[in-house]
């Protein structure tokens, strides 16, 4: 299960259905979190909130004062091929032991159910360009921990990012959230959670 959207604008309807008295503000930078007080900060104002649930590293809450969490980027390389698929029925990602560069070849119609008399295949090269993925390693992990133990019990971390799991994939995400907004709804907002619970998805 990779819960890909197969709509052509993929996840936009679940945002442009949002009811009209949610306040969404695009395009803004919060300047500073205040977890004693429950209060960000953004260009030069104060939001007090109930609930925080945080979708970036979690060490950038923290202004990284535990050590910075390392991340690994992505180089893709598009191959568009003449014919309409190029793996193996059911196969969606190969993967390689050898010397290669490429972590993975990927083809992306076999998620979109995308028809086309063509394929697209990318290649993917690690590389230091972006925060994308985790690194799965135990004492970044660990790392990670002491900022999770930072956040108040009204503090949800979700997300790859936010859970720093390189497992947690578009799935993971929407079960995270969903797990969030039973918690919410319940009115039973857990103690701080321990690595392994299954809102933040363990590896």
């Amino acid at each position: 299960v990779s819960a890909y959207p197969l709509a052509p604008d993929g996840y936009n309807k679940f945002f442009d259905d949002m009811p009209s008295s949610v306040d969404i503000r695009l395009n803004t930078k919060v300047d500073k979190f205040d977890f004693g007080n429950s209060c960000v900060y953004s260009a030069g104002q104060s939001f007090k909130y109930d609930i925080l649930i945080n979708t970036i590293s979690p060490d950038l809450l923290f202004q990284c004062c535990h050590g910075e969490l390392p991340y690994i980027g992505r180089k893709l390389h598009k191959v568009v091929l003449p014919i309409k698929e190029a793996f193996p029925e059911d196969v969606y990602f190969l993967y390689y032991t050898n010397d290669e560069q490429f972590t993975r070849i990927v083809e992306y119609k076999k998620f979109t159910k995308h028809e086309s008399e063509q394929t697209l295949l990318g290649l993917e090269v690690p590389d230091f360009n972006g925060r994308h993925y985790p690194m799965p390693i135990k004492s970044e992990m660990l790392k990670a921990e002491q900022y999770f133990a930072e956040m108040p019990n009204n503090v949800f971390s979700i997300g790859r990012a936010g859970s720093y799991r390189y497992a947690v994939d578009i799935d993971d995400c929407i079960e995270q959230a969903m797990v969030v907004v039973d918690h919410i709804k319940s009115g039973s907002i857990p103690e701080h959670p321990v690595p392994g619970e299954k809102w933040r998805v363990a590896d």
